[in-house]
This record gives C-alpha cells, sequence and structure tokens, in this order.
C-alpha cells in the first residue's frame, strides 16, 4: 500500500501543471479573467499559490499556457474521429475532421474562450490572441491543407484552386456558421444538421468532377 502512494506522488508533479491550467481556464471562463485570482487557481486545482507560481511565472502565462492546452485537446480530438477512417477517402476524412472541429466551435466551452481572447482580455493581454491562433486556427489550416494537398495528388479534388487558401476559406466560414447559430438558439441535433449540410456543398464544390462549359458542345 505504501508503495503505491509513493508511486502517486512520483507521478503527481508531472500531471499538475495541466491540471493547474485547466482549472484555471475553467475559471477564467466562468468567472472572468479579471475576478478570478491565484488563489481561486490554486484552489481549485487542489494546490498551493506557491504551487502554481512554481510553474507558472504570472496570472498571463498561466492564461497562454490554459488556452493551448484547451487548443492541443481539440487538434487531438479531432485525430481521434479520424481512427479508423480510410486514408484513400480523402473527402470522406475532410468531413470527419471539419465535423469534429464544429462540435468544438459549438461548445460552451468554446464560446467562453472565444470570448476570452477576443474581448478586453485580449486587448491587455495580446499574447494570448497570438497564443490562440498558432495553437488552434493556424494549425488547423495546416492540416486541412495538407489534407486537401493529398486529395489533389490523387485526383479526387480540384486542383485549380490553392490547398492553403482553400483550407482556410472551409474553416472558416464553417465556423461563423457553427457560431452565430449556436447564439441563435438552435438545438445541437439542428445545428450539426445545418453544420452536415454546409459540408455537402462545400465538399461537393471541391470534389474533381467534370463540368461542361456552358455554351459549348461536348466534343
Amino acid at each position: 500500500m505504501k508503495a503505491n502512494v509513493t508511486n502517486k506522488r512520483q507521478r503527481r508533479p508531472a500531471e499538475r501543471p495541466d491540471e493547474i491550467a485547466s482549472a484555471a481556464l475553467t475559471l477564467f471562463c466562468e468567472r472572468g479573467y479579471y475576478p478570478t485570482t491565484i488563489d481561486d487557481v490554486a484552489a481549485a486545482a487542489g494546490v498551493t499559490k506557491g504551487a502554481v507560481y512554481h510553474h507558472f511565472d504570472s496570472k498571463e502565462q498561466l492564461l497562454e499556457t490554459a488556452m493551448e492546452s484547451f487548443l492541443d485537446q481539440a487538434i487531438e480530438g479531432a485525430k481521434s474521429a479520424m481512427t479508423g477512417s480510410d486514408p484513400s477517402d480523402v473527402v470522406n476524412t475532410l468531413r470527419i475532421v471539419l465535423r469534429a472541429a464544429a462540435e468544438m466551435w459549438i461548445s460552451a466551452e468554446f464560446s467562453a474562450v472565444f470570448c476570452l481572447v477576443f474581448g478586453d482580455v485580449g486587448k491587455t493581454v495580446p499574447g494570448i490572441r497570438r497564443t490562440f491562433l498558432a495553437a488552434g486556427p493556424l494549425r488547423g489550416w495546416a492540416a486541412v491543407a495538407e489534407l486537401i494537398r493529398r486529395g489533389q495528388t490523387s485526383g479526387k479534388l480540384r486542383t485549380d484552386v490553392d490547398a492553403h487558401i482553400t483550407a482556410r476559406s472551409l474553416a472558416c466560414a464553417l465556423a461563423l456558421q457553427s457560431m452565430l447559430l449556436r447564439a441563435s438558439g438552435y438545438s445541437k441535433p439542428r445545428l450539426m444538421m445545418a453544420i452536415d449540410e454546409t459540408l455537402d456543398v462545400q465538399l461537393t464544390m471541391l470534389a474533381n468532377t467534370t463540368r461542361e462549359s456552358p455554351g459549348r458542345s461536348p466534343r
């Protein structure tokens, strides 16, 4: 029994920074960044105030780390959603990835994080916006662009479009729609139905299909 307790104590230091960051982000979203103190974070994480400062130099660094951790989990969630899918079916893989992203965009957690980043906190802690962009959208766009390039190489997706610009356009359009419809009071089932409809149109437009030009006879 004593050995088990010792092992648990040995594991805790490695796990604790993530636990502190997670507790901090929850409080920042629920109570607001400014009203939340380091004492509040320590109490929520079950550690001392000194333990918080052992891992984080400031409240600002704690916020940035918490943001990175949240977005890392979102990226991993999208990767997990791809498990078992056929790698050669790029269109279906794109659908899975973008749908997983949309599920994050309509979550209450993401809405709270978005408000933190682009509200007053983002103005006074400018690093948080850079962190959000680098750890979230830029990584996501790069991953989607890589899938599009793979589809272009295999001949399944149009080659007359820039992969990165298309990835950015697809993701931004879907993200904005998702957040607007959620704010309008759509239920989750209705939201996901609208997201699937949008994905159908987006992916159909991106697919490599033969189209005759208007006014020209087929040869």
